[in-house]
Formats: structure tokens, sequence, C-alpha cells
């Protein structure tokens, strides 16, 4: 079932019909939140790492697109109520939306059978993770490079060289 046919959408939207899953979905968006309280911190008071998004994966894997910017919505504004760091912005809720989104879109209904799925969904897993780490590994040479005082990037890329 491809992302593009109705057919896909339309049980997409049939999963919010669905107590277990409604249930399934807020049991997931509550450990998220709880692992939203053990972080590693990057940059101290700036940037952390936690491993929620190993639940917003698996979350989206089970109940699909709908749901999951749902739960992505609901767990960011609950996680940052609970546990702030810092100042809250508003548009830092799209980026949890689109993540769990795109890992709706990967992980939702992407094979037929259960070990070509599990095996599919585990190397799309695997290569979602890795594109994660390096999007906050680009993430923190941006935050460092905008720093005052610092080196503009293209006289660093030239000293590189």
């Amino acid at each position: 079932m491809s992302i593009f046919s109705k057919e896909y959408w339309v049980c997409a939207v049939g999963e919010l019909k669905k107590p277990r899953m409604l249930v399934f979905a807020a049991v997931l968006v509550a450990l998220r939140v709880a692992l939203q309280a053990f972080s590693i911190p990057i940059i101290p008071g700036q940037l952390y790492i936690n491993f929620g998004f190993l639940v917003n994966a698996l979350g989206s894997m089970v109940y699909g697109p709908v749901v999951a910017v749902i739960s992505g919505a609901v767990s960011d504004t609950v996680g940052t109520i609970l546990f702030p760091k810092g100042t809250y912005f508003f548009p830092y809720i799209f980026q949890e939306i689109a993540g769990s989104l795109i890992f709706a879109l990967f992980l939702y209904k992407f094979a037929n059978s259960v070990e070509k799925s599990l095996k599919i969904r585990t190397r799309h897993l695997i290569l979602l993770i890795l594109a994660s780490a390096v999007m906050l590994i680009l993430f923190c040479i941006y935050r460092e490079l905008k720093k005052p005082g610092s080196i503009p990037l293209f006289s660093f890329i030239h000293n590189l060289i």
C-alpha cells in the first residue's frame, strides 16, 4: 500500500476511531514524556539528547501518521510543561510533528508480510536514527558557529583546507 493511495490514508484516519489504538498512543506519549526527563546534555543549558525518539518511532510504526502527528504535538507540549529546559518556543512543536510524520510515513504499513515487514522496518528505523544523529551533529556545529566571536562558516571551511 503506497502512501499516495487513498486506502492508506483512510486506514490511517481509521486508527483514530479505535479505542485500543488511542490508549496505546496515550501510554506511549506518557512514556515519551517520562523519557524526556532523562536527557544527556550536549551543550549544557542549550542542547540535550533524550531517547524519546525511539518511543516516537515505535508509536508511529504502529498507529500511523494521523495519530503520530497528534501524539507528537501532545508529547512535546506536555513534556515542556512538566520538564522545562529553558523558555518554550511554540514553533518547535512543528519539529516534533514533522519528526512523527516522517517516522510514520516510513514505517507504517510498509510491507505485506510480517518477516519482510520487520526486516524492512528495522532497516528504515536504523537509517532514520542515523539521519537524526547527523542532523543533531549539524545542528550542534551550526549553534557553535553562530556564537559571537566564532569563525564564520566559509572561513572555517577554508581554514580546514
